[in-house]
Parts: structure tokens; C-alpha cells; sequence
């Protein structure tokens, strides 16, 4: 890696573990990559900006511009990596240019980042591989993301298609499944690089009862326990819906348990608890 300047009080690992993340999902915000030493919610999202503004001012990232009528606060904008930043982690073979963003994505793309970010964080190296991609398109479907998981030891890997939803109800989350029942039934897993027991992993929410911006260090406050609760309603509503689908195949669960994604918090169409990754899949 660069040298690197040593005027800023920041430590390499948390540089490059930043920036690490920047190339692996594209893009990020200091909401996606708040620091989870820090209890309180200002200062975690104060030195995760801190940092991407170093690696800016280095020319390791840079932000990502977005169409918008208002300005987008701090803990909202998004960075990217530059070329430079990717290569000097060894990474320029997985750079891609990040365009303009309209600022009605942002909440739909900052979502995603967190589910993304949560599979690097919870899959860690050196066990584990994680590769996402996003918006790739099968069988005519643009998928929000394409996440494969590789186990080093035992050579087993798994693949996920994801789709985040933020403004979710029954309807639109029926929508959602129906497109997939046809890939599924068409689509040639190698082609696409996928096991056979891909499975579909659908994220719920409404972001007028919980704020896709809020982090588990706040789920304790008054008025984010009624967004979750709102949030458990329309959960229930979706699974009442999903119920006959096929349990190997789809996965269901709310966006504020992105943080523990490994942990047995995926609803079967059942409504069973599971593990996303378990030995006999």
C-alpha cells in the first residue's frame, strides 16, 4: 500500500478496511460504515466521515455526485474509491466507476450498501470470500444484488440474489417473487456463475416507519421501537402472503436485522427462523 501521510490520527488497518469496502460494493456512505466500537450514534458516523474524508483528500475515494433539489447531508453522501485508492490495496482488477445518483436512490441504494457491507463484515476474510455485485441483470430481471459466498475450508460456496425492499407491502413484495418464480424456472445456474440452491432473499421495509439511516445503537429510543413494531406488522402481512412458496428457495427478512444477517433472523415462507448459511444446504 501508498505511504501514507502521518499527520492524520486514523490507523492504516481502519484506512484500508474502509477502503477494502469501498471497491467490494462501489460505493458508501459514513451511515454504511459506522464504526461499532462507538455507543453513541454522532460520534460513530463523525469519525466513519472522518476517515472517507482523509482517503478523499488522498485520492483513494472521492464522493459520488447526486441529482438532487436539497443537499444531502454528511451521513448520507456517498463515497467511492478512485483508481489509485483500489490499487493500492491490490485491488484495481475489481475497480468500477461509480456515475452520478439521482437523490431519490439514495435511501433504496444506501440499504443495499448495508446488506452488502454486512456480508463482508459477518463472512470475514480469511475464511470466507464475499463477492457482490449490483443491478446485474438474469433472464431479464435487473436484481438489486448478486451476493456469492466462498468457504475457504471446504471449497463450499452459496449465492444469493437480493432484492431490498423500502417501500414494502404484500403487493409489492408478490410483484417482487413472481419475477423470480420465472428466473428460477429458466435460468441456467452456470451460465450466471450460481449454484443451483441460489435462493432468493427478499429485505423488508418501509422507510416512512423505519429510517433505512437509523443503527442498531439507536433501536433502543422510544420513536425507532414503534418504526420496528410498524415495521414487524408489515412484516407478518408479507410472510401471510409468501406462505406456499417454495421453503428452499425464499428467504424473508426485516432491514433492521442487517447487522446480524448470519444470525437465524431469515423467515422461511413458514415463517420457521433460520440461518442464512447452514452446513446441509
Amino acid at each position: 500500500m501508498e505511504k501514507l501521510p502521518k499527520k492524520r490520527r486514523i490507523s492504516l488497518t481502519q484506512r484500508e478496511d474502509f477502503l477494502y469496502k469501498l471497491v467490494k460494493v462501489g460505493m458508501a456512505n459514513p451511515t454504511n460504515l459506522y464504526l461499532k466500537n462507538y455507543q453513541n450514534y454522532k460520534h460513530s458516523i463523525y469519525q466513519s466521515a472522518k476517515v472517507l474524508d482523509a482517503l478523499k483528500q488522498d485520492g483513494l475515494a472521492q464522493v459520488v455526485g447526486i441529482y438532487s433539489d436539497t443537499s444531502i447531508p454528511i451521513h448520507k453522501q456517498f463515497f467511492a474509491p478512485t483508481r489509485k485508492g483500489a490499487r493500492s490495496i491490490d485491488l484495481e482488477d475489481e475497480y468500477k466507476y461509480v456515475g452520478l445518483k439521482s437523490g431519490d436512490s439514495v435511501q433504496h441504494e444506501s440499504s443495499s450498501r448495508d446488506i452488502a457491507i454486512a456480508f463482508l463484515d459477518l463472512f470475514p476474510r480469511p475464511d470466507w470470500n464475499v463477492r457482490v455485485e449490483f443491478n446485474k441483470d438474469i433472464c431479464g430481471v435487473n436484481t438489486d444484488i448478486i451476493v456469492r459466498v466462498d468457504h475457504y475450508l471446504t471449497n463450499n460456496f452459496f449465492s444469493f440474489v437480493l432484492e431490498t425492499e423500502i417501500k414494502s407491502d404484500a403487493q409489492a413484495v408478490s410483484r417482487t417473487v413472481n419475477k423470480y418464480i420465472k428466473v428460477f424456472n429458466e435460468i441456467d445456474f452456470n451460465e450466471y456463475n450460481l449454484s443451483p440452491k441460489t435462493k432468493l432473499l427478499t429485505v423488508i421495509n418501509n422507510g416512512n416507519f423505519f429510517r433505512p439511516f437509523k443503527r442498531p445503537t439507536q433501536y433502543s429510543q422510544l420513536d425507532v421501537k414503534k418504526g420496528i413494531a410498524m415495521v414487524d406488522n408489515l412484516f407478518k402481512n408479507v410472510l401471510k402472503y409468501g406462505q406456499d412458496l417454495d421453503k428452499n428457495r425464499y428467504r424473508f427478512m426485516p432491514f433492521y436485522d442487517f447487522y446480524q444477517l448470519n444470525q437465524p433472523v431469515w423467515s422461511m415462507p413458514n415463517g420457521q427462523k433460520v440461518s442464512l448459511i447452514m452446513t446441509e444446504n
